[in-house]
């Protein structure tokens, strides 16, 4: 079962989905990166959309304690261009 956390209420994430069967936790931030992190316990995801600070709950007890993959990286400024061409780097790509 996945359970789903959006907030507006940190400066920092933006929402939290916990997959129950596979323990894995995906936190999208607010900067547009999506992080997946692996064999987190139910109660770690349910003790950090119930904390007051979901940034300082993540930075205590998630960050660098769990293995995770980055599967999106975060918005950039920046429109790569080919040719001139604004965009059509990425259609290449």
């Amino acid at each position: 079962m996945i359970k789903k956390f959006s907030t507006d209420q940190s400066s920092v994430i933006k929402e939290i989905a916990y997959n129950s069967e596979t323990h894995n936790m995906r936190i999208t931030f607010k900067s547009g990166s999506i992080y997946v992190y692996e064999s987190v316990p139910e109660n770690v995801f349910n003790e950090f959309i119930t904390s007051e600070s979901l940034g300082k709950y993540f930075g205590m007890y998630i960050k660098n304690r769990y293995f995770y993959k980055n599967i999106v990286a975060a918005a950039s400024t920046y429109t790569p261009t080919l040719f001139g061409i604004p965009g059509a780097f990425s259609v290449i790509f």
